[in-house]
Formats: structure tokens, sequence, C-alpha cells
């Protein structure tokens, strides 16, 4: 009796967690790595021939050539498969046809972004900044607790308050930042290409860079409601009481300047910024003012009622002057891309190192079907497919392979 043969089950892909990356192996040669090896052979070529001039000796001369000979096909082997791994030619290596597979099937929804993107006359990518990775390619998830670095935590938990009561899912707290300008990306890092698989959250502002800080406090308050608070103040400063602070202020201005104390000085300070705003109708600055001296409200207090230096920095931001100021959205993320915009990304998504996948990635989105049936066989693709996942260890490094392979030393 036959006993059929038992084959294992394909393993189910684990969950990501909030922030991981599971690199992909993948055996591609690294343009980095190709690179140095080439310096390092024309290194030795140059050496060569500097060092070993013609001896005499037939044989040993015979011998150099060759040597010398043998590097310069190396060499030139190493530039052809520099150019390969750039992607001069759009056609994807066999290797790659799996991961591609999967990208095709996983991120059908971002393709035909791209697809759009395209039919405006674009041929524009998600691209991210990524630092302390050496993968080719990885699977990631966005975080779902991110800390800010750049800007004041306090003005980003705000903004994430008002986009979650617009009814945003993908907000800065739970995203990664991406953008269509690679130049952008690359100044916070390795430039990747970013494909959110299906079901991903997104949204973006008409701002290129968001720093969140006090000006953008300013910028998002209703400039409405910010005047009538100056007009409050400026009205205040006619009262007996708003007299007798000036009269306070004029005194310490007559003291010389040797004579002052630190405290003085700060209120004279203040005061020649509140004079020179209300000199030239500045009501924005005038909040920004009162931010600016939080770190120094015993002096502030000197100088105006609890009324105005107690009021908090959000008290002027409605929803009409937040969309008005930022202009956020979460549908046609084809004119963020377009546009060069900031993209916060909410879900799992795949990244590919720009310098290896430069031209393959437009042939992906090139193809109307998934590539299963393309001029890659069938017996190349499974073939590929067993290479590139056998002896598979999780959040191991992608890059096991022989570097001197191919190399023919």
């Amino acid at each position: 009796m036959k006993i059929a043969a038992l084959t294992e089950a394909p393993k189910k892909e684990l969950p990501l967690n909030s922030g991981e990356k599971r690199d992909i192996p993948i055996l591609l040669k690294s343009v980095k790595e190709l690179e140095q090896k080439l310096h390092q052979i024309e290194r030795m070529v140059s050496d060569i021939a500097y060092n070993m001039p013609t001896t005499g000796f037939k044989a040993l001369d015979a011998q150099a050539k060759s040597l010398s000979l043998n590097l310069q096909k190396v060499r030139d082997q190493l530039v052809k498969r520099i150019a390969a791994a750039k992607g001069t030619s759009t056609k994807p290596q066999a290797k790659v046809m799996p991961l591609f597979r999967k990208i095709s099937k996983e991120c059908s929804q971002y393709i035909d972004v791209l697809r759009k993107v395209r039919s405006h006359g674009s041929e524009r990518y998600l691209y991210r900044g990524i630092k302390n990775t050496t993968a080719l390619a990885f699977l990631g998830q966005s975080r779902q607790d991110r800390k800010v670095k750049d800007s004041r935590s306090d003005v980003s938990e705000f903004y994430d308050e008002m986009l979650i009561g617009l009814g945003f899912e993908a907000i800065r707290s739970n995203s990664i930042f991406a953008t269509s300008s690679e130049s952008s990306a690359n100044s916070y890092g390795e430039a990747y290409y970013i494909f959110p698989r299906n079901g991903y959250h997104f949204s973006y502002t008409s701002h290129r860079d968001l720093i969140m800080d006090n000006s953008t406090i300013r910028d998002m308050s209703s400039r409405q409601l910010l005047a009538q608070f100056f007009d409050e103040y400026k009205a205040w400063r006619k009262t007996t009481e708003g007299e007798q602070t000036r009269e306070m202020v004029r005194k310490i201005a007559a003291t010389p300047s040797h004579e002052r104390t630190k405290s003085e000085q700060r209120i004279l300070r203040m005061e020649e910024d509140l004079h020179g705003y209300i000199e030239n109708d500045r009501p924005e600055y005038f909040l920004s003012l009162i931010q600016r001296y939080q770190d120094d409200l015993e002096n502030l207090k000197q100088i105006m009622p609890e009324r105005f230096y107690g009021v908090r920095p959000y008290d002027f931001v409605t929803e009409k002057s937040f969309i008005n100021f930022f202009g956020p959205r979460q549908d046609e993320l084809e004119y963020a891309i377009k546009d060069g915009v900031e993209v916060c990304i909410s879900g799992s998504y795949y990244a590919l190192r720009v310098t290896e996948f430069r031209r393959m990635v437009d042939w992906l989105v090139d193809q109307k079907e998934a590539p299963t049936n393309s001029n890659v066989s069938g017996a190349e693709l499974d073939a590929a497919d067993k290479e590139n996942w056998k002896d598979r260890v999780p959040n191991t490094p992608h890059n096991s392979y022989d570097p001197e392979q191919d190399i023919p030393f």
C-alpha cells in the first residue's frame, strides 16, 4: 500500500507588533556592498600597475599581467552588477518575483493610487527615511504610541485630538510619516519605498513638513478670537489698574540700567514687546508672547492680570480655524503624493530600499494584473520562492548571503 507523501502546511504569518520591523530575506546584492567591493578591486588594479613594473622574467611578468587582466574582468563584472542592482533594467530578477507577487496582492489599494498619480502625469511614490537598518526589504507596522522627536508633545497631542474629533483614523501618534520627496526622505536616513498593505489608514495636510511648536498654536488659532482677546487687553491698559502698571514700568525705565535687577530688566523687555505688538496691531503675536514667557510667570504677573497671562494656548483654536490652517484630509491620497506633502500612514507596510529597487517598482506598478504570469516562468518563480524563504529565522537580517558569491577569485 502506498503512503501519500505529507507536505508541511504553509505557516501562518505572525501578526506584527506595534512598531515592529521584520526583515524579508531576499537574495539581492546590496548596492553599497557591491560598490565597496568595486572600490577594493580598482585599488588592487591600480596597485599592481604601480608596484609591479616589468621584471625581465617572462613567467613572472606573464603572471602579473594575467592577474591584472583577471582583476579588470572582475571590475567590469561588478560594474554591470551594480548597474543591474540599481535597476537600470525594469525587468525584475526572478528572485524578486515572490515578494512582488505578495506586494501586488496585499498592497493593491495603494498600487491603484500610484496608477492614479501616473494618470496625472507624475511618477511618484511614498518614501520614508530610515536609520539603523541594513535590510533591503522588510515588513513593518506603525506604532500605536509614537513619541514626538522634533515637536512639542502637548501640541502634537492636541492635533491628534482634533483629528480624532473630525473622524480621522491615522493620526501622528499611531502612524509612520512618509513623503513623495525622495530627497526629503534621504535627509532622515536611507530612503525606502513604502507600500502600505490593504486596509491601511492615512491622513495628510497642506503642509510638506509639520513641526508642532508655539508658532503652530498661533497659526491654527482663530484670528477673530485672537483679535477680541487683544482688544480686551488693550482696553485693560487704559483702566486705572493698567495705568498703574504702566507707571511702574516707566519708573523702572527711568532707573539707570546698571541699577536694575534682572527681574526689572525682564519686565522692561516684556513691555517693549507688548508695545511693539500694540503699535503694529499684531494680536497673533500677543498670544505667542504669553506662551514664551510662561517660564517667567512671576514677572509676567507684574504687567498683566491673570485673565490674560493665565489663558490656555488652545482656547482660541476652533474646528474651523484648525481646518483652515491644516486642511486635513483622509481621501484622494494621489493628490498628497502628487503635491509632495507629509503623509501619515497607519497600519502595516512593505519597505523596499530605493537603491536596489528603483526601476523594478516601476515595473510592478505598470502591471495591470498581479505578476503571476509574467515573462518569468513558473519554475523560476517557485525556485526563487524556495531560495528566498528557506531556513528563514524570524527577525533575522536578510543579508546572510555569501558576499564573495559570483566573484571569481
